[in-house]
């Protein structure tokens, strides 16, 4: 399999592709549920991965290795110290919305069901109700 390698420019990583080609005659091992399966130690190279991956068990032999590649390189912005700031100074609670999550016949749609918004409506309730001065913090990759 002929492997692209370039470095990411916001991490450590040295990431590496396979090519379009490669992905026509590699075999696929998918992952079976969502915790940790004892077999992947049968996985060998050259085959891809389809699935979540995620327990911790996986990754604890290289956990280093990962802490190292997902040091961010570049700076944060002012923007980014500024919610910073006032995440850290406030009763704080996120709120992560992944559009993807919401477009039909993408993979998390085989998967899972998207999160309605009287689902993200409950929890708001819930945690305003158990803390008090609470302040949201959302974030998404489509904020539109």
């Amino acid at each position: 399999m002929r492997i692209a390698r370039r470095a990411c420019s916001y991490f450590n990583i040295i990431e590496s592709f396979a090519t379009a080609d490669d992905l026509l005659t590699t075999k696929e091992f998918k992952e079976r549920h969502f915790h940790f399966d004892p077999d992947y130690k049968s996985i060998t190279d050259g085959i891809l991965l389809k699935g979540y991956w995620q327990s911790e068990k996986y990754f604890l032999d290289i956990s280093e290795i990962i802490r190292n590649e997902l040091q961010v390189k570049t700076n944060i912005s002012d923007r980014g110290i500024e919610i910073s700031k006032l995440i850290s100074e406030s009763n704080s609670a996120s709120l992560q919305i992944r559009r993807c999550d919401y477009n039909l016949g993408g993979y998390s749609d085989q998967i899972l069901d998207a999160l309605s918004f009287e689902h993200y409506r409950k929890a708001i309730e819930k945690l305003s109700a158990e803390e008090k001065n609470l302040k949201f913090f959302v974030f998404s990759d489509d904020p539109q």
